[in-house]
């Protein structure tokens, strides 16, 4: 199959693993994971709606580096 994720993308499915986010892939790359071919430029996730399970997503984004803690 190849390379599918790129680094960043590869990074932050990662991150969010690390820190035990409740998540689920969907979208294109979804699609490929599951055999199919299909070009795609972004990353669609959706997350548990849940406080706890923000502040884990909250968590990943600072390991990925999106932001600092204040």
């Amino acid at each position: 199959m190849g390379v599918i994720f790129n680094d960043d993308f590869r990074d932050f499915i990662q991150a969010l693993n690390n820190h035990n986010v409740e998540y689920i892939l969907v979208g294109g790359y979804a699609v490929i994971l599951h055999g199919y071919r299909r070009v795609t430029g972004d990353m669609d996730i959706w997350v548990n709606r849940t406080k706890e399970n923000y502040l884990k997503l909250a968590e990943a984004f600072m390991e990925f580096g999106l932001w600092e803690r204040q």
